[in-house]
């Protein structure tokens, strides 16, 4: 077993942030509290990394393995107690206020201590994100009341998106696949809403949630004309969950096959309308996707801390592997590919902040919304946040700040971002098994763990291949005819 006595990342006690990322240099001079907070963050996400996470990992990567439905709930607790799941609302609203850069500075700890277990948490800021997109302010008051007397009461409450069907793959997730894909839902539209049949598979955190979002085409031979989305409670009748898998990585990230017979949605559910499906998607993956990039960035980063640590303990002919020149050329290497990725990662949750959906929280009406917690939770707030009149209002003015061109502009971009950081998950954990060699690969340094973490990100939220040709078009469709 690996112990760490060297101050390096995970284990630095100082924020390493400008260091890793020297550019935001720049932007500390300009905008002092905007990196600052972002410092704090780090900090905050790594010291719950190194005292909740990383103790825990192999622990829980071993009984996910005997039971793919373990949840820890003394993990659920510490994240809990810490707000991270409600670290995206405003501090007015009991959350944390984080911008995008703050998440992903503390996110990058978390990752890397436990992909999996940090994963299962941090994917739960889903809704807020999806809410968000669209800015219906019904649907973002009903997110925020949910998961803060969620936290209050100190219960989990988990959300979840379904794209994925047996028969068509993410086909969903992409404009020209889903004209030519094969959907297997049955909708029929019905008085008041809707009637779903079917199943999606491959859920993340499926198994968990207390409600889903369901991305779903009416007319199943004109697929991407009528994609819409559906908001179901998991206590829906004719709703259950199916299987839940047993991954080769990942295994306390749960993933499960959702199964719905006669699942009424009422009108008030439907999310997206059947025909505006394909927007709201596109939208959502020009942040998701973007996002896996950095959990590539952190597992990564995993492998070559873990690597660095055995290789100051492991001796061969009287010396230690680490002053070996090979090793420190490879490892330097490694890190300069990181930091590559990572710079470029960071320009991206910054242009989040700037010009994407995460914007919307500093501008004067979003922050002349915000109303204190106690008065968000009440019967009259509601009945104003439920008017229709005025989740029009806020959502033509969200389409005002972040227009159409700049969702694609940010697909493109989040597209690019995903293949890369997955990629460079896949490829450093490789390289570093082969410097630990045999002995190192053992499960218990934890090395062998990060490799199998990091193949299922070349495949979730649309398979890299996808993305490239995706990034490729959108690049160039103007250029080449």
């Amino acid at each position: 077993m690996i112990t760490s006595n060297i101050k390096y990342g995970l284990f630095n006690d100082e924020s390493d942030l400008l260091y890793n990322a020297p550019s935001l240099g720049k932007l500390k001079k300009r905008f002092p509290q905007y990196i600052k907070n972002a410092e704090k963050a780090q900090l905050y996400g790594r010291r719950l990394a190194r005292d909740v996470l990383l103790p825990k990992a192999l622990e829980t990567d071993e009984k996910c393995h005997e039971d793919p439905t373990f949840f820890d709930q003394e993990v659920w607790k510490a994240f809990n107690d810490a707000k991270i799941n409600i670290c995206w609302l405003p501090k007015e609203f009991g959350g944390l206020g984080w911008s995008m850069l703050d998440y992903a500075a503390a996110a990058e700890e978390l990752l890397a201590a436990d992909i999996g277990n940090a994963s299962t948490h941090l994917f739960n800021g889903f809704w807020i994100m999806a809410v968000v997109s669209d800015m219906r302010l019904d649907l973002f008051m009903h997110a925020a009341r949910e998961i803060i007397q969620a936290n209050n009461k100190k219960r989990p409450v988990f959300f979840s998106w379904a794209v994925t069907e047996p028969a068509g793959g993410t086909d969903n997730l992409f404009k020209e696949p889903c004209k030519t894909g094969r959907p297997t839902m049955e909708i029929e539209k019905m008085s008041g809403g809707y009637q779903l049949n079917g199943s999606k598979c491959f859920i993340s955190n499926g198994s968990l949630a207390h409600y889903v979002l369901f991305a779903a085409s009416v007319d199943r031979e004109r697929p991407l004309e009528t994609m819409g989305c559906f908001f179901v409670p998991t206590d829906s009748k004719g709703f259950s969950v199916g299987r839940v898998e047993h991954k080769m990585g990942q295994k306390a990230f749960q993933t499960a096959e959702l199964v719905l017979k006669d699942v009424f949605v009422p009108d008030k559910n439907i999310w997206v309308q059947p025909g505006k499906g394909m927007q709201h998607t596109t939208e959502i993956l020009s942040v998701t996707s973007g996002s896996v990039a950095l959990n590539g960035i952190a597992v990564a980063r995993g492998a070559v801390e873990k690597c660095i640590q055995f290789a100051c303990q492991k001796k061969t002919g009287g010396l230690r592997l680490i002053d070996e020149n090979w090793v420190q050329i490879a490892i330097a290497e490694m890190l300069g590919e990181i930091k590559a990725v990572r710079s470029r990662f960071y320009d991206f949750v910054i242009a989040l902040d700037t010009l994407h959906f995460a914007s919307l929280m500093t501008k004067v009406p979003m922050k002349l919304a915000m109303i204190p917690r106690e008065l968000l939770l009440t019967k009259p707030c509601k009945w104003i946040t439920d008017q229709k009149r005025v989740s029009d209002i806020t959502s033509a003015y969200k389409k005002s700040i972040v227009p159409e061109e700049t969702v694609n502009y940010f697909k493109s971009y989040s597209s690019e971002l995903k293949v890369t950081g997955s990629n460079l998950g896949m490829k450093i954990t490789s390289r570093v098994l082969d410097i630990v060699g045999l002995e190192g690969m053992t499960r218990d340094h934890g090395i062998e763990k990060l490799f199998r973490d990091a193949k299922l990100l070349q495949i979730y939220d649309g398979i890299n291949q996808v993305h490239s040709v995706q990034h490729f078009n959108d690049e160039f469709r103007k250029v080449i005819r």
